[in-house]
């Protein structure tokens, strides 16, 4: 195979790759707004929007250990998120740090 179609084939996986995980990121936070409101909401009113809210819940987080707030919830440990978005582990709140997006997941 030459290198460009080998590359072209490479960018058309990425991008597969990419929606599916985007899919995903939708798909998980609406499960969380189905089966942990609360927490949802408050990850919505903390970020700021949905698309970043799904995202950040997603993200490995330095203050957890490097896994991500659904690795935690799916040991059964809600009360280390939940503790993360209001503050309680001490570390600041996460914020939005840009200006919300309307394009990508729930946005």
């Amino acid at each position: 195979m030459n290198p460009i179609r080998y590359f072209r084939n490479v960018a058309v996986e990425l991008v597969r790759l990419n929606s599916a995980r985007e899919a995903a990121i939708v798909e998980a936070f609406t499960a969380l707004e189905e089966h942990i409101p609360a927490l949802a909401s408050l990850a919505v009113q903390n970020i700021g929007e949905r698309g970043r809210a799904a995202h950040w819940m997603s993200m490995h987080q330095r203050a957890f250990g490097g896994r991500s707030a659904y690795d935690l919830l799916a040991d059964g440990d809600v009360d280390t998120v939940w503790d993360r978005l209001t503050g309680e582990d001490g570390a600041p709140v996460p914020r939005l740090s840009r200006a919300p997006s309307t394009d990508g997941p729930g946005g």
